[in-house]
């Protein structure tokens, strides 16, 4: 095949190596950067939360007490697209959203957002405003 030592050199040999030995090392670089880039993308800003690419449903996110227009851009941007997002969300991941959108933001407290998210998934809106009312500011 290929890989003999000869006398003489073959030019059409040496190519055909070069080539072989080209399309071997672009194959392990595309299946390097397929599995760098899968590990990179399962999770997003916010801990435990899948990537948009998990699923394409967006949920009202505004019907949690204290997410209004901008936040709910902000947990979008942070991969939190459904209340089920919010549910699996990690507290401290989405304080940290808030954190980096700035001061404004900062004073949030998201500590009940999964427990009402929990409720709006459910679909039960009777016990969510029943429980909205007992907050206060959107904190226990």
């Amino acid at each position: 095949m290929f890989w003999h030592i000869t006398t003489s050199y073959d030019r059409s040999d040496a190519t055909f190596e070069i080539l072989f030995m080209l399309l071997i090392a672009f194959l392990l670089g595309y299946l390097l950067a397929r599995l760098l880039h899968s590990k990179s993308s399962s999770k997003n800003l916010v801990y435990g939360a899948p990537t948009m690419a998990a699923h394409s449903k967006k949920d009202n996110l505004k019907v949690i007490e204290w997410v209004g227009p901008k936040i709910e851009e902000l947990l979008y941007a942070g991969g939190i697209m459904s209340f089920a997002d919010v549910v699996h969300a990690d507290i401290e991941g989405l304080q940290e959203v808030l954190d980096a959108a700035g001061p404004k933001y900062q004073m949030h407290n998201p500590k009940t957002w999964p427990d009402q998210a929990d409720l709006a998934a459910k679909g039960r809106w009777k016990e969510l405003k029943e429980y909205q009312d007992i907050l206060s500011g959107g904190r226990d």
